[in-house]
């Protein structure tokens, strides 16, 4: 699937020296686009089918908040996938 943001960066070559996400959940740079156990995901350390429901539920409540307020996108701040790639790196090593 050739995933593309609004000014045409594909996900492929956001990603081409390796995956980045910010919670396994969302990319920077790609609005509404949302993951479940993705890339730097806390599933890998725990029950994937409880994880995968956990960011099911999260993402419910992205979305309803939106719809709420009247948002009609949100997507991770570049600053903070960073902080959370370290993080999740720094775990696992």
């Amino acid at each position: 699937i050739d995933i593309r943001n609004s000014d045409g960066l594909s996900l492929a070559d956001e990603w081409e020296s390796g995956p980045r996400s910010y919670l396994g959940l969302m990319v920077a740079g790609f609005p509404n686009m949302y993951l479940i156990t993705g890339p730097q995901s806390p599933s890998v350390k725990s029950q994937m089918i409880l994880a995968s429901e956990h960011h099911v539920d999260i993402i419910a409540g992205i979305v309803q908040t939106m719809r709420a307020e009247g948002h009609r996108s949100v997507e991770a701040v570049a600053e903070a996938q960073e902080e959370w790639v370290g993080h999740a790196n720094e775990v696992a090593d």
